[in-house]
């Protein structure tokens, strides 16, 4: 990041596809590694982290992600692209994700951590929850934010989301700020 480079999140989860009956693994793979592909040859100051959160089996996170890493790391690009170890506490995540411009998830509690730390999140969701966690920070009106996965599976998708998420980054960062006070105010209710 001290040379420039723009840092950006990804977290795959196969949970997120699971509502598109006729997708597979290597469907879902194929796709991300494409995409990633395209973010990084159309930015030659673009890094990105792979982000794990759920271990459960094969469709869990880690083996998605390890499987995409493998894939993409064994081209050129690979000095560019690193994979957080799993596991990994919330709190170690929450720190990561502070440190970068921008963050694509398809897990729920990994965008909160986001918002958390006013780090900019787009999310392919799986239940109408992310829709509800968007509206409260006001950004459910920026158009792409949060996926359908059969809007996520589209050529380009995901790239032209992490680009959206980065050249809006600083008024994004704004709006979360000024909203976190009252969402916490919101989540404190919930436990009195």
């Amino acid at each position: 990041r001290a040379l420039g480079r723009k840092i950006l999140g990804l977290n795959l989860s196969a949970q997120s596809f699971d509502p598109i009956k006729s997708l597979d693994r290597k469907t879902v793979l194929d796709h991300y590694e494409k995409e990633i592909n395209k973010l990084m040859e159309g930015d030659s100051m673009m890094s990105i982290i792979l982000i794990p959160h759920d271990a459960r089996g094969p469709s869990g996170d880690v083996a998605m992600l390890n499987e995409l890493y493998s894939r993409v790391v064994s081209k050129k690009l690979k000095k560019h692209i690193r994979i957080v170890k799993f596991p990994v506490s919330a709190a170690a995540i929450k720190s990561l994700v502070s440190h970068l411009d921008a963050v694509v998830s398809g897990r729920m509690h990994l965008a909160i951590a986001c918002l958390e730390v006013s780090t900019p999140v787009a999310c392919v969701t799986y239940q109408d929850k992310f829709d509800g966690l968007f509206r409260l920070f006001g950004l459910l009106e920026i158009n792409g934010l949060v996926l359908t996965p059969k809007e996520a599976i589209k050529p380009g998708a995901i790239y032209q989301t992490a680009r959206r998420l980065l050249s809006q980054e600083a008024a994004i960062r704004k709006t979360v700020k000024r909203r976190l006070p009252t969402v916490k105010k919101l989540a404190l209710k919930n436990l009195a």
